[in-house]
């Protein structure tokens, strides 16, 4: 399962109701020297986290909220995770709150 501080280190994404489509598609870490992780985001609030690497690529299946367009909210069926973001074209970038890391994502 999703593990809390995969979601904290390399978090991508999406959109709430009304904004949704903002934030649909696929999405990579800006930082080349990231995990190569890819997160597409569904119109219908699910999203896929492949990580890649290893042997054999890891997905994981969540589900996804945007509360106005400022907070983030993803879980999996084991835990949950919140994230400030923002939004700019093709650039997505997330906050953690608690420790205040900022990660940058690019749209593919």
């Amino acid at each position: 399962m999703l593990r809390l501080g995969l979601l904290f280190l390399t978090l991508l994404a999406v959109a709430g109701c009304d904004g949704r489509s903002d934030y649909v598609g696929t999405w990579r870490a800006a930082d080349a020297d990231s995990l190569d992780m890819r997160y597409t985001f569904f119109a219908d609030g699910t999203a896929r986290i492949i990580q890649r690497g290893g042997l054999a690529p890891r997905t994981f299946e969540a589900q996804y909220e945007i509360l106005g367009d400022t907070l983030l909210t993803l879980e999996d069926e084991v835990q949950a995770g919140q994230f400030a973001i923002r939004l700019e074209g093709d650039t997505l970038r997330l906050t953690n709150p608690a420790s205040g890391q900022q990660t940058t994502w690019v749209r593919l």
